[in-house]
């Protein structure tokens, strides 16, 4: 496929920036900023957070994280908000390990056996991963009424005839009958641990056990099929000879993008449908290369709303710079495209 411009450009041109070799990293995050406004909230916020953990500690990164946690005041479903509040405080530790647990705090208790996970235990794992030390930071979280924080095992399994102040402490939080059974798993480990040397503590834990819900019944398992390959890809995969006349291989490629639309995994489909627009457009085929442009504008905007798409997103962003693809060609103006280009191009700015 034809070259249009250094990889670096190709990044920038997407959201409307001029070339990275004149700017600063503050230009650089200043457009970032700007761009992730017109993504979806969750997808904004996501896009802050990932761009303040590439950069090293300092006060745009702290601005970027409470930038973030201030938006998140906005969003109504639970668990993303609670899912990104954790994240926030595990990167603001290394700089304002206050403000992180003020925002672990932020995060209730586990409400439901449903919830994927106990939010605040995990803010405080994180936060237990990089204290000085975890002992004091596993109590403290524990002492708020996070629970499932791994890290409490772990300095049982290292000296378990000193674990009753943590087994204690795990009884306490154990959020029974809202457990679910990652949580019935952590304190039954944490008391066998402590047993040989507290049996009389081990044995109160045991009883905490029965408050929590009997595990869900097993769904029964019906046989799975073997998986069908995409058509699309069968198709491409004889269309992907560059042995073949240039004639023969555009008409393959023509019944490529036609099965697109009904592949089944949304990251290639958004790969294969850009090097279709790519492809076409270098070929000088104007409307088959505008028919493919309208695919991909059509997957993205049908698919791409939130923070759902963005590891498809980034999984296209990462095919165009391998693919040499200028996406000025793509002749796309999608928000989460646009921000995570330059989140690409902000990583690439710091690893010089």
């Amino acid at each position: 496929m034809q070259i249009h411009s250094p990889a670096v450009l190709l990044l920038l041109a997407l959201a409307g920036a001029r070339g990275a070799a004149g700017s600063s990293l503050d230009d650089l995050l200043d457009r970032l900023e700007q761009t992730s406004r017109n993504q979806a909230p969750l997808a904004h916020i996501d896009t802050l957070i990932s761009a303040a953990e590439l950069l090293p500690p300092g006060e745009r990164r702290k601005y970027l994280l409470k930038a973030a946690v201030s938006l998140l005041g906005a969003i109504r479903e639970e668990e993303p908000r609670y899912f990104y509040l954790a994240a926030a405080a595990h990167l603001i530790a290394k700089q304002d390990r206050e403000e992180a647990e003020s925002i672990c705090l932020r995060i209730p208790p586990r409400q439901s056996p449903r919830w994927r996970a106990d939010y605040r235990g995990r803010c405080w794992q994180f936060l237990a991963l990089s204290a000085k030390n975890k002992r004091a930071t596993v109590l403290k979280g524990l002492q708020t009424g996070a629970f499932q924080i791994p890290a409490a095992l772990d300095l049982i399994n290292a000296a378990p005839e000193d674990g009753g102040e943590i087994l204690q402490a795990l009884m306490t939080s154990f959020p029974g009958p809202k457990a679910a059974q990652e949580d019935v798993a952590l304190l039954d480990k944490s008391l066998r641990s402590v047993a040989p040397f507290n049996l009389g503590l081990a044995r109160e834990a045991a009883l905490r056990l029965r408050t929590a819900p009997p595990p869900p019944p097993k769904p029964d398992r019906e046989p799975e099929e073997p998986e069908q390959p995409d058509r699309a890809e069968e198709l491409f995969a004889v269309a992907d000879d560059l042995s073949l006349p240039p004639g023969e291989r555009s008409t393959l490629l023509v019944k490529v993008l036609d099965a697109t639309p009904a592949m089944k995994s949304l990251t290639r489909r958004l790969q294969l449908q850009s090097y279709l627009t790519a492809w076409f457009t270098s070929e000088g085929a104007t409307g088959t290369a505008t028919k493919a442009a309208d695919f991909l504008n059509n997957t993205l905007s049908r698919h791409c709303h939130g923070e759902g798409c963005l590891e498809s997103v980034d999984g296209l962003v990462e095919f165009i710079v391998q693919n040499r693809i200028d996406p000025e060609n793509l002749r796309v103006r999608h928000p989460s495209l646009a921000a995570r280009l330059l989140l690409r191009e902000l990583r690439i700015q710091l690893e010089r």
